[in-house]
């Protein structure tokens, strides 16, 4: 019996034995599968190979989640001789508020040092997907990154989390940004970067490894940081605008089938749908109902001129009252006579031809107002569309007189066709945007023949530069600035808005002659008026007071004759 028990105790003794060495197994197991990222070899020497490859000279901003690991980066990055920032987070007891407020402020200080160095790698060191999450969000938040700042984040997840961050944050997933993750027991680093855009879509992709042996290895394809706005493969890109002539035209045209399209035009559009070209990527507009939802002339001479044979003839019927004969006289001091009188008129008729056709092609106009300064010394009244009166205030805060005065005398209209309406019949100024002054004067006042009573000072009120809003440190910034810069410097902005403004006129002109009989264009005078502008006394008190000195010398030489021919039968009858 004694035996029996001390078998059963030993059996007992046994199993236990056995579970505490299973259960001590299953927990070395586990803790060597969740072993730390190393900050020595391992993973000091990947991030000392890739910044040392990627950005060599550049300034690195070192941001952790504390502890050793923090310290053991810091001799790493120092060790290259980079000019390194160091900022350490402790997550000891992570508390979304309390941590994420100190990350906050962190990253507002990390900005501030980013902003005064021309070239950083922000490098982040944190085994926690939390604190990763938060990063990824208060960084943007916070401005960090730039369009050219370089991001590195070294973890140890897995990789449905690494895939995680990657395509979910747009830190991440847009910015200039790679993750190094620690995979598997050997210390092996593969280096991942999201693609957003690419032949097979958004993805991420592997572009290198680093190992402790073979050191850093990089995939032929694919170079470090690798810019990933050179070539959208022809996805389709969103775009809104309203229609701003000549900026932006939509017009609506209608199929054989009863469809319609939409048709855009603009020097703005021409020049998207040109970086579009270089960058391989498709427009798509997004309707937009306002401006706040999308946003949170040259003068043609008149050119009435008459024929040269018109004005041979007008010339010597005015000077000589008859036409000409084909018998020459047949004394010698007559043809003399003629000759002279013939030369007289060439020349007087050739200088005062000169000065007609100067007259009737160039209009005479008040002396312009050029600058601000006449403007606000000529007119009483300046209008400007309902977006003036932010204008208005503006100019009412400066401490300029000049401007003060400008605000005094500025009143706002409906539209830009009004004001310009108004500064043609009430001899005011109207303010607005050059290029659509330019268009809608073009459009509305222009007569057929191309003459307008307004134009578009030279001076510009509030000269700037516009441009195209897009997210805050938008890493395809730089790619948009180049394309555009080469576009403006070619020339061919000014040229298609010089091409639209051509255009605009001559639509104008035939919309308006097709609606005009040939009889209303005859007898339209005046500025800007018909095919046929008729001469006045002030076009013809030359010719007549020439021809009132012509006939009194023609009186006093017909008395002379008369007088003399008297005498000269008087003589011969004595």
């Amino acid at each position: 019996m004694y035996s029996n028990i001390r078998k059963k105790e030993l059996k007992k003794i046994m199993m236990m034995f056995i579970c505490m060495c299973v259960y001590v197994c299953m927990c070395m197991s586990v803790r060597a599968k969740v072993f730390p990222i190393d900050g020595g070899e391992g993973g000091g020497g990947a991030v000392a190979a890739v910044v040392g490859a990627a950005a060599p000279g550049c300034a690195v901003i070192l941001i952790s989640s504390g502890g050793r690991l923090h310290s053991s980066y810091v001799k790493v990055l120092f060790g290259l001789k980079h000019t390194v920032a160091t900022f350490e987070v402790s997550n000891d007891e992570w508390n979304v508020n309390v941590t994420r407020r100190g990350l906050a402020e962190t990253l507002q200080t990390a900005r501030f040092v980013r902003r005064r160095s021309q070239c950083v790698v922000v490098v982040v060191v944190s085994e926690d997907y939390e604190f990763l999450v938060a990063f990824a969000q208060w960084s943007l938040k916070a401005r960090l990154l730039s369009g050219t700042t370089k991001l590195l984040v070294l973890t140890r997840l897995p990789f449905y989390r690494v895939e995680n961050l990657l395509c979910s944050y747009w830190t991440l997933s847009m910015m200039n940004a790679m993750l190094l993750n620690q995979e598997g027991e050997d210390a092996r680093f593969l280096v991942y970067v999201h693609l957003p855009f690419s032949q097979a879509g958004s993805q991420v992709k592997r572009i290198a490894s680093w190992g402790s042996r073979p050191g850093l290895v990089l995939r032929l394809a694919f170079p470090l940081f690798p810019d990933k706005f050179s070539n959208f493969h022809g996805t389709t890109v969103n775009v809104t605008a309203l229609p701003y002539t000549p900026h932006w035209v939509e017009e609506t045209n209608q199929s054989e089938d009863g469809t319609s399209k939409t048709v855009y035009s603009g020097t703005d559009y021409y020049l998207l749908a040109s970086i579009a070209y270089a960058l391989n990527f498709t427009i798509h507009v997004i309707p937009t109902p306002s401006w706040n939802e999308l946003c949170l002339p040259e003068l043609t001479p008149n050119s009435n001129r008459l024929g040269f044979g018109i004005v041979v003839q007008m010339v010597i019927a005015t000077f000589l009252s008859q036409n000409l004969t084909k018998k020459l006289p047949q004394f010698n001091w007559s043809r003399c006579l003629m000759a002279a009188w013939l030369v007289f008129a060439l020349v007087v008729g050739t200088v005062y031809r000169g000065n007609l056709t100067a007259a009737l092609t160039l209009p005479k106009y008040p002396p312009r107002t050029e600058t601000v300064q006449q403007l606000v010394n000529t007119f009483t009244s300046i209008t400007m569309p309902p977006f003036g009166n932010e204008f208005i205030k503006f100019f009412k805060q400066s401490n300029s007189t000049l401007y003060k005065s400008l605000a005094d005398k500025m009143s706002i209209v409906p539209d830009v066709i009004t004001g310009l309406q108004r500064a043609q019949d009430y001899r005011e100024a109207h303010v607005a945007g050059r290029r659509y002054m330019e268009q809608m004067i073009a459009r509305h006042f222009t007569s057929p023949l191309g003459s307008t009573p307004l134009y578009v000072g030279r001076e510009s009120l509030l000269p700037g530069i516009s441009a195209w809003p897009i997210p805050h440190d938008a890493p395809y910034k730089h790619r948009l600035d180049t394309l555009m810069m080469a576009v403006v410097e070619a020339g061919m902005y000014e040229k298609w808005s010089e091409d639209m403004l051509g255009d605009t006129r001559r639509k104008a002109r035939a919309r308006q002659r097709s609606g005009r009989t040939d009889e209303e264009e005859q007898n339209d005078g005046g500025e800007g008026g018909g095919s046929v502008r008729a001469l006045t006394m002030v076009h013809l008190q030359g010719p007549i007071l020439l021809l009132l000195l012509c006939l009194a010398a023609a009186t006093l030489a017909f008395a002379a004759e008369y007088v003399l021919n008297t005498r000269k039968n008087k003589t011969s009858s004595n």
